[in-house]
């Protein structure tokens, strides 16, 4: 159910971003030549309101820039109706999820991260890409010397470029929020996957390779060890807070209905469980406030008085 909720918020929400702005993208690269038939404007302004709907920290800087994409056309008579309709429904998407109760509920919450967490989290996420990061630099200087003609190099770059400061602008935005939670960097790592992807099609055109082939094995080797390692550390992990879950809830079941208060004493320590699984593993605390809505609703499906943690 966790990696569910994950999904639909992250996953989905990109590929709704992401098939929003395909018709954006084909326009750029035909100059406005790519012919949609009148079906298309109410169809960008409901995948449109889709869209907004996803991200806080993605939505503002696509329309920001959307912006001056829209007056560009405009300027030059390439300017459709399927893309003001687009337009228009990511921004009624993005007003109702910053309006959403929801958020209301985050602005009066006292909780906020400290801003040395928020640059160690975005410094951790270019960490992560930084093979990523290396193809892009790769591929720039690669860029400079091929004998493309500039028409499609620039379309390519200039695309990869909007993409790039995309991406960084995901993750800087989260800087002066109150709480700055990992998976925030999920936009900001799949705009980067789809800078490498443009640029790599570009090389594929030109029958060229910006990466040595041994450097790919080198890349796959560490790529696999990661792997292997991540997953093995997130199922141990998960086997060992399987094992202490169900001890409180058996605990629980033998008190079912005896209106008592269940302390829990001991936890396992998971305290660098983020690194070593690559950040997979979810899991839930128990707090010493037995009024913590954690607490309250184990109570309740339990039928227990309440439940508190008293770690030592």
């Amino acid at each position: 159910m966790i990696w569910l909720s994950g999904a639909c918020n992250y996953l989905w929400a990109m590929v709704l971003l992401l098939l929003f702005l395909i018709p954006y993208i084909r326009h750029y690269f035909t100059d406005g030549e790519v012919e949609y038939g009148s079906w298309l404007a109410p169809v960008m302004f409901l995948l449109g309101l889709a869209a907004g709907d996803t991200n806080e920290n993605t939505i503002c800087w696509i329309g920001l820039t959307g912006i001056f994409y829209l007056w560009k056309c405009y300027r030059y008579k390439t300017l459709r109706p399927w893309m003001i309709a687009g337009f228009i429904g990511l921004s009624l998407g993005y007003g109702l999820l910053v309006l959403a109760p929801g958020n209301l509920v985050r602005l009066a919450d006292d909780y906020k991260d400290k801003f040395t967490t928020h640059v160690a989290l975005i410094w951790l996420s270019f960490l992560i890409q930084s093979l990523l990061w290396f193809y892009l630099i790769k591929a720039y200087r690669w860029g400079r010397k091929v004998s493309v003609s500039w028409q499609a190099r620039r379309k390519y770059f200039h695309l990869a470029a909007w993409l790039v400061g995309m991406a960084v602008l995901f993750n800087l935005i989260m800087l002066p929020s109150p709480a700055f939670y990992p998976r925030s960097t999920f936009p900001n790592i799949i705009f980067v996957i789809t800078v490498v992807m443009v640029v790599m099609r570009l090389s594929y055109l030109r029958d060229g390779r910006i990466i040595e082939r041994k450097l790919v094995k080198v890349g796959y080797g560490i790529a696999v060890l990661y792997f292997c390692f991540t997953y093995g550390m997130t199922a141990y992990n998960y086997y060992v807070f399987h094992q202490y879950m169900g001890q409180v809830i058996r605990e629980a079941e033998t008190m079912r209905g005896n209106r008592d208060t269940l302390v829990i004493r001991y936890r396992p320590n998971l305290e660098d469980w983020s690194f070593k699984t690559g950040v997979h593993v979810i899991y839930i605390e128990f707090w010493d406030y037995e009024g913590n809505w954690r607490n309250v609703a184990f109570a309740k499906y339990y039928e227990i008085a309440s439940i508190r943690a008293e770690l030592k």
